[in-house]
């Protein structure tokens, strides 16, 4: 799978890199000091992945609420292979992780 970078504006959250429909974590990671990250993850499948990068943080969350927020984001399989070569980047941006995201969940078990 294709190693992702992001520069976050909040550095308190863990990204994990799950394949969807089996939600197999497949590499997770903490930011630097500056907020940045690189992950890389893969497995040996045969099968096509639907990759997700998910960001967990406390940021914006209710303080009555002791879960974390769950952001789930699907990453185009333009930049998945079945290869650890990295062949082109993925770059998530600069996310502001007190915005409310489409899809949002919470998360008490990660």
């Amino acid at each position: 799978m294709k190693s992702l970078i992001a520069i976050l504006l909040i550095s308190v959250f863990s990204v994990v890199i799950t394949a969807q429909g089996f939600d197999k974590q497949l590499a997770s990671a903490r930011p630097n000091p500056d907020g940045s990250f690189q992950i890389t993850g893969g497995t040996g499948g045969l099968f096509a992945l639907d990759v997700h990068i998910k960001f967990y943080t406390d940021c914006g969350r209710s303080a009555w609420l002791p879960c974390q927020r769950k952001i789930d984001l699907k990453i185009p399989g333009s930049y998945v292979t079945r290869t650890s070569d990295v062949q082109q980047f993925f770059d998530v941006g600069s996310l502001n992780l007190q915005l409310k995201f489409k899809d949002e969940d919470t998360s008490c078990f990660n």
